[in-house]
């Protein structure tokens, strides 16, 4: 749906055909070997949410919900989508499928047990701990940001540095994929911002307000990821800000 469709998220017509068009990418997805993430609202039990769908080979695996919802400045998201905090369900029926549904769900390849994916979205990476640092904690090496973060001055700086540090300090690789010129609107601008950063390095970056389609590829070293974890003791010395927290592992291939 995007993320600039307003009050027209609260439309069933809009809320059902964007679950149509997620059960269709599953059907794409069928024998291929893809893990993919995929932005869509969600109504769960008389609330909306801003989740992400994360999709292999003809299966939802699991959907993640966004936690830290902006209601400052030019963001007032709080009118249309409710916090993870309040879901109640750990599994829902969509698309003829029983899915995981929560903040405490990691991706697993089943014959690369380093590669470990995990979600947050947008905001979530702006507060002063993120979803992405327990992610770590608990395991993963690859921490997915679908996100819808406007252009004002100075921003894309602060943002770049934000993400490149947050790779960093997680020991992770941290992919990046910010909402297209197309979302712009009389209020905000989008400049379709996307970069891949590991251990604290920019890897890739498109350049941003491109009106084509394009792909932003590089390899990731989880192998690397895993390594200097262990060196470093200062990261298992962190696990104990995990003592309240359980995950759920999917495995996919």
């Amino acid at each position: 749906t995007g993320y600039t469709c307003g009050d027209l998220f609260f439309q069933r017509e809009l809320q059902q055909n964007a679950v149509r068009a997620l059960d269709s990418l599953c059907q794409w997805s069928e024998g291929k070997k893809m893990l993919m993430a995929v932005g869509l609202p969600l109504a769960i039990n008389g609330s909306l949410y801003n989740c992400a769908a994360l999709v292999n080979d003809g299966k939802i695996l699991g959907i993640v919900p966004k936690t830290y919802i902006p209601n400052h400045q030019e963001f007032y998201e709080k009118r249309w989508f409710a916090s993870s905090k309040s879901l109640n369900r750990t599994e829902i029926v969509i698309c003829s499928q029983r899915v995981p549904i929560g903040t405490d769900l990691l991706f697993q390849h089943v014959h690369r047990e380093e590669f470990v994916v995990a979600v947050e979205i947008c905001e979530d990476l702006w507060v002063p701990i993120s979803p992405g640092s327990f992610h770590a904690l608990a395991g993963a090496t690859v921490i997915l940001n679908p996100s819808a973060s406007n252009e004002v001055v100075g921003k894309s700086d602060y943002r770049r540095e934000l993400i490149r540090s947050q790779s960093g300090r997680c020991n992770a690789a941290y992919l990046y994929a910010s909402a297209g010129f197309g979302e712009s609107t009389s209020d905000l601008v989008f400049g379709g911002n996307a970069m891949i950063c590991e251990r604290g390095i920019l890897l890739k970056e498109l350049p941003k307000f491109n009106l084509g389609n394009e792909l932003l590829i590089t390899d990731i070293d989880v192998e690397s990821l895993n390594h200097d974890r262990q060196m470093q003791h200062g990261f298992g010395d962190s696990v104990h800000l995990l003592e309240d927290r359980s995950y759920r592992t999917i495995t996919f291939e």
